[in-house]
């Protein structure tokens, strides 16, 4: 994150496209994805809450998550 604030965000290589889909793929394996429509700053965070939540029962009750926010 620090590297980023200082020298902005480094362009997508081939590499990264390739490891982006797959991590993509990994991630459809444990989870379904559902848009939200979000209209306010606090309805950011409360959904960001909300997949920390969804994503510890899932590690707890599964043993297996993918993308959880610390």
């Amino acid at each position: 994150m620090d590297y980023t604030l200082l020298c902005g965000k480094p362009e997508k290589t081939k590499a990264m496209k390739a490891g982006s889909i797959r991590h993509e793929a990994l991630e459809q394996e444990v989870i379904k994805k559902v848009k939200v429509h979000v209209a306010s700053a606090e309805d950011v965070w409360a959904l960001k809450f909300l997949n920390f939540i969804v994503g510890v029962n899932q590690l707890l009750f599964d043993g297996l998550t993918r993308e959880l926010p610390l």
